[in-house]
């Protein structure tokens, strides 16, 4: 029975020459291989292609085949054919058998790191959301805080027009309280000049009532004596000679008349003057209560 390749399924020929394309090689692990076909393999794995066992390239072997059984051709006599290819096929399912459970095998540990990193991005995912969530209601927070601050500045800017408002008419009453003090003290100053000429007037007038009463009591001692002096009865105008004279009664003399109508006009201009003192007392208790 001849030994085949696993990796071309060819029967493997004995060769002298290592530079010959025939040339055999053997693993660590005791299987044998093409040359060429080994190097190709470790290309892209670092298994057996047999038992799947870890291969090194420093121990791999070149194996030098005896060429006793050599055929004129070069090539090694094949026996048993159909049991070779049987071999060669079952060696080759179960090399793609090994090959697909190692695949399969490095598929799961891949999903299982997949899976890992799903949760690790769902975990993150779920962190994002509740920071997203936590920053949405802080967010709302700070509009309804932002929109109390609006309220409170369009207040105050309401209240600084308004304050600015209530200055100026403050400072207009002030004003008017100024210019309300000067009259009160011009009309201070008239009433005490008033209140001398009402003092003076009611001296006058108490003078003049004096002198009124005075001259009352002579007008009426002099009219109580011209009664007297008449006869009674009075002679009649037949009985009068016409040489006899008239006598006239006797009357008030004009200048007792002229002092008491000076008195009656002093009284006048006195009641007068009193009623304007008391307009300017009224008006002065006025401004005071306005000030006030």
């Amino acid at each position: 029975m001849r030994p085949s390749c696993c990796i071309c399924m060819e029967t493997i020929h004995a060769s002298s020459s290592s530079s010959d394309g025939n040339s055999v090689s053997a693993t660590e692990c005791g299987h044998v291989f093409h040359d060429v076909c080994l190097r190709r393999w470790l290309t892209t794995s670092n298994s057996c292609p047999t038992c799947r066992k870890q291969l090194h390239d420093e121990k791999i072997v070149k194996l030098f085949l005896d060429g006793a059984d050599l055929l004129p051709d070069g090539c090694i006599r094949n026996e048993g054919g159909p049991l070779r290819l049987i071999q060669r096929q079952l060696c080759v399912a179960r090399s793609q058998l090994e090959e697909a459970a190692a695949v399969e095998k490095r598929q799961a540990e891949e999903a299982h790191a997949l899976r890992g990193n799903v949760r690790r991005l769902e975990g993150v995912a779920r962190t994002y959301n509740s920071k997203y969530v936590n920053m949405m209601r802080e967010n709302g927070r700070l509009r309804s805080q932002l929109r109390y601050l609006r309220e409170e500045v369009r207040d105050r800017r309401i209240l600084r027009r308004e304050n600015s408002a209530l200055q100026n008419e403050l400072r207009s009453k002030e004003r008017q309280l100024a210019i309300s003090e000067e009259i009160r003290k011009r009309m201070d100053h008239a009433m005490g000049g008033l209140r001398v000429q009402l003092d003076q007037r009611e001296a006058l007038l108490q003078q003049q009532v004096q002198q009124i009463q005075a001259l009352q009591e002579r007008s009426h001692h002099h009219a109580e004596f011209t009664f007297q002096s008449i006869q009674w009865p009075l002679p009649s105008w037949s009985d009068r000679s016409d040489d006899s004279p008239q006598r006239k009664p006797m009357l008030p003399s004009q200048g007792t008349v002229d002092r008491e109508d000076n008195l009656k006009n002093s009284a006048i201009g006195l009641a007068e003057t009193n009623y304007r003192y008391r307009q300017n007392t009224n008006s002065s208790a006025r401004l005071k209560t306005f000030a006030r």
